[in-house]
């Protein structure tokens, strides 16, 4: 185990970053290749009308979205000898293990009401274990260390393994294409075996942090009440709601884009990679621009790129090179708001510790998630009513106008989303930038 001294300025070494932010990566991967397979795994394969598995997708997103309040509050207030969030991470493996395996063992011969049921309920088991875990885990991060620039190394870490784990679902989806319902369900045991243990990562290399003296007396309403009346938090709740709205496109329609846009099934795994893959390298960039700039200005400009980026997919027509410059552009952005909305979060938190003596960790991190959640799980149905609104016909030849209509869907919505997250954030408070907090009497993990 890796321990740290008592500092209030502690920095962080790259052994307890790394620890860290490695289950992100195990995460991310489980996610992503739901989130990124299953519609056109349900559609293609199970034959379930897309606008139904949207649906599905959606729900279950929404159950994921609602129960991080209070998985955030309730690991506030964990008592545990072994710590607030230790015991969550723990007891999410399973979970979301048996979730994601059940994804791919839905009976193709049932009647669609049955597979829908069945679909319905792997994705809340899935959804229920992925929870358990992540809410614990960022609020973790939150409590590593005081020092406002290190929580943005370790959250930019975080974000760096996230993607690489969105780099594998991706690779993941390639090899699944094509493959039949049981070679999909024995590659899920083997991805979702490999990711649990990588999530193990952080209770089983950091120690737990000790819970402050007041976690007993805390109250879910009034956790939230605190929360929420910080000045900005509303803002970039509703920020990292309007960006992953926009950016949630890409996951669903990136299949369908391939196969029928530019007719090129062989880059479905390409083109999400290198969105992912410049999300990674551009955000040692993105936390240097912070520390010059601030978060709130190296954000704002990083939306206004991702907007262009995926504005110029329209032109994807004119050259693949133009499609692949564009993507990139996008991800460098989405690459910045994962860092960023972390990192300021983190500074919120100091905030209300300052004013109140109360850390909550859990409770930020669920809302934040909240608005993460809720915009993948309307983008998502979206693209599900939408691919039936523009006459979509499962393994048949798509209609020009059902071809134009993915295409326009999945280059100007995104767009919009970012251009309405600049706008949104414009009126956050500069003063919650770096606010330091009071000294912590304790400082391990």
């Amino acid at each position: 185990r890796l321990v740290m001294r008592d500092d209030r300025n502690l920095n962080l070494s790259t052994a307890q970053v790394t620890a860290f932010a490695l289950p992100a990566a195990g995460l991310a991967t489980l996610l992503f290749f739901v989130q990124f397979f299953f519609l056109k795994y349900g559609t293609e394969v199970l034959l379930i009308p897309p606008a139904i598995v949207g649906a599905l997708l959606a729900g279950a997103k929404i159950w994921d979205a609602v129960s991080d309040p209070l998985i955030g509050s309730l690991s506030d207030r964990s008592t545990s000898a072994r710590g607030r969030r230790h015991p969550w991470m723990w007891w999410s493996l399973p979970v979301m293990g048996l979730g994601f395996v059940l994804i791919w063992a839905i009976p193709v011969e049932a009647s669609v009401t049955i597979k829908a049921g069945f679909t319905l309920a792997a994705l809340l088991i899935f959804y229920t274990g992925f929870t358990l875990h992540s809410v614990p885990h960022v609020s973790f991060g939150a409590e590593l260390t005081s020092n406002s620039h290190q929580r943005v190394r370790a959250f930019g870490a975080r974000h760096i393994f996230w993607t690489l784990g969105l780099f594998a679902s991706f690779a993941f989806v390639q090899i699944s294409s094509g493959q039949t319902q049981s070679q999909v369900l024995y590659l899920s045991v083997g991805i979702a075996a490999g990711a649990l243990l990588i999530c193990a990562s952080t209770p089983m290399f950091l120690k737990p942090r000790p819970a402050p003296p007041s976690t007993k007396q805390a109250n879910f309403v009034r956790d939230y009440k605190s929360v929420l009346s910080q000045r900005g938090a509303v803002i970039l709740i509703a920020v990292w709601f309007i960006e992953n709205l926009g950016a949630g496109v890409l996951g669903g329609l990136a299949p369908f884009y391939a196969d029928y846009v530019i007719e090129r099934p062989d880059l479905v795994g390409a083109l999400p990679a290198t969105y992912a893959l410049c999300g990674v390298i551009t955000i040692p960039l993105w936390v240097q621009a912070s520390r010059w700039f601030g978060k709130k200005n190296t954000w704002m400009f990083a939306m206004i790129l991702g907007a262009f980026g995926f504005a110029l997919t329209y032109a994807s027509s004119v050259s693949l090179i133009v499609l692949f410059i564009a993507l990139g552009l996008a991800g460098a952005a989405m690459g910045c708001g994962g860092v960023m909305a972390i990192a300021v979060m983190a500074d919120l938190v100091d905030r209300l510790e300052s004013q109140t003596g109360a850390r909550r960790e859990g409770a930020f991190t669920a809302l934040l998630n909240f608005g993460l959640k809720t915009g993948i799980a309307l983008a998502t149905a979206l693209g599900g009513l939408m691919l039936g609104w523009v006459g979509f016909a499962a393994k048949e030849v798509q209609s020009p106008d059902t071809v134009e209509g993915i295409q326009i869907f999945f280059a100007v919505f995104p767009a919009l989303g970012f251009l309405i997250g600049v706008i949104v954030f414009w009126r956050f408070p500069e003063e919650n930038e770096g606010h330091e907090p009071r000294v912590l009497t304790e400082q391990t993990a």
